[in-house]
């Protein structure tokens, strides 16, 4: 680090050889009420005095040593404030101040290790405060230095355009939805996971609860509201000891209507759904009932569903939805099933009565309930995220 005289500039070089001192009369006729301080600041950074010194100086703008700065002051009074920051076990600093008449005041002293940039700003607002109160005279007069003009870039030569544009310059074609930030994802893909009851509605022999069940989907919705749904749904029922197991497959196409934070979907779509009963654990054979066999419930299913949309991130959604379905199956015999149980038999081993029902499944069935669904959309091109930001 070079000495008060080199790196002041030209504020210490002039002070080499100072002018005949001025007069009382024109000294007294100077003003010291500052509206701007030129801040030039060497060995630390410009930004860390500034914050310090700031809060210390309220009545004061501080501004860096550019051009524009200069030319913003114009001919208001002001300060030019030069630091060198000497680094070191025993940091010392040189400070220079030159007022906009000119006069100027040096200093160098050592500022305290513990916190250094508070005891410089310290020590700059407080020499800034005397000199205001006229409470120290000035060391010399100097001009104060403008900083150097910055090298002109040198004039490019393009050549002329010719009236065919280059490949590389013709207009791209318009960018599709998928390249517009604004616009919906290509597709969403969708994880569902909900809880309904389910309810028997004809014939007269399947009327009533039909069991409780939970369901999980995964979906697919396109950008143009087309949706496809595969879910399985587990539901059961016990009584006296018998517990009735189904397990519905459904694929399922409809349309998922979106706008803001709400949305409506419909979709449609065959069935499938093996069931069974056990006993204590055990699987058991149910009594046949006419021509009825215990085969797989075949039919399909419509459900809508209206919900509440909320985005977590750019790339997921989640969904509140209430869902209500209505559903027709029936066994492979074209009937509505009903599980009977053996009749209770006499000591004689011989049935004492009719075979109890024990359950009833199938026909015309509804179900409602509450389901949740996260969306997941995929992550935008770099393409776009790159237009996303130059926008």
């Amino acid at each position: 680090m070079v000495g008060l005289s080199s790196v002041l500039w030209p504020v210490a070089a002039q002070a080499v050889e100072p002018p005949p001192a001025a007069e009382p009369a024109e000294l007294a006729a100077r003003t010291t009420a500052l509206h701007y301080v030129v801040l030039r600041v060497e060995g630390r950074a410009w930004t860390d005095v500034r914050d310090e010194l700031a809060p210390r100086l309220p009545q004061l703008e501080l501004l860096p040593f550019e051009d524009q700065t200069f030319d913003r002051i114009g001919s208001q009074p002001f300060a030019y404030v030069a630091l060198v920051i000497e680094p070191g076990p025993k940091p010392e600093v040189e400070l220079a101040i030159v007022l906009s008449d000119r006069r100027a005041y040096l200093r160098r002293f050592t500022p305290e290790r513990a916190e250094e940039l508070r005891s410089i700003a310290t020590t700059v607002a407080n020499t800034l405060a005397a000199i205001e109160q006229e409470a120290l005279p000035a060391d010399r007069e100097a001009e104060i230095p403008r900083p150097e003009p910055e090298p002109e870039p040198e004039p490019s030569f393009e050549p002329e355009p010719s009236s065919e544009p280059l490949a590389a310059e013709r207009p791209s074609p318009a960018p599709g939805a998928p390249e517009d930030p604004a616009a919906p994802p290509p597709f969403e893909l969708g994880v569902t996971l909900a809880g309904q009851p389910i309810f028997g509605l004809a014939p007269p022999l399947v009327r009533g609860v039909a069991g409780l069940g939970g369901e999980a989907r995964i979906s697919a919705r396109q950008r143009n509201g087309v949706l496809v749904e595969l879910g399985i749904r587990v539901s059961g029922r016990e009584r006296d000891g018998h517990r009735l197991w189904r397990s519905r497959l459904q694929l399922a196409v409809g349309y998922a209507w979106r706008s803001g934070a709400f949305g409506v979907a419909a979709v449609a779509g065959p069935t499938t759904e093996p069931w069974a009963v056990r006993s204590n654990g055990i699987a058991i054979t149910p009594m046949p009932v006419g021509d009825a066999r215990a085969t797989p419930l075949w039919g399909a299913a419509a459900a809508i569903t209206p919900g509440f949309y909320r985005r977590l991130s750019p790339t997921l959604t989640l969904r509140i939805a209430v869902r209500a379905e209505l559903q027709a199956s029936v066994l492979s015999s074209g009937a509505a099933a009903r599980v009977l149980a053996p009749a209770s038999t006499d000591a004689a081993n011989e049935p004492a009565g009719p075979p109890r029902e024990l359950f009833s499944l199938g026909g015309l069935e509804a179900s409602t309930g509450l389901e949740l669904t996260l969306w997941i959309a995929p992550p935008r091109s770099t393409a776009t995220r790159t237009r996303e930001r130059t926008r």
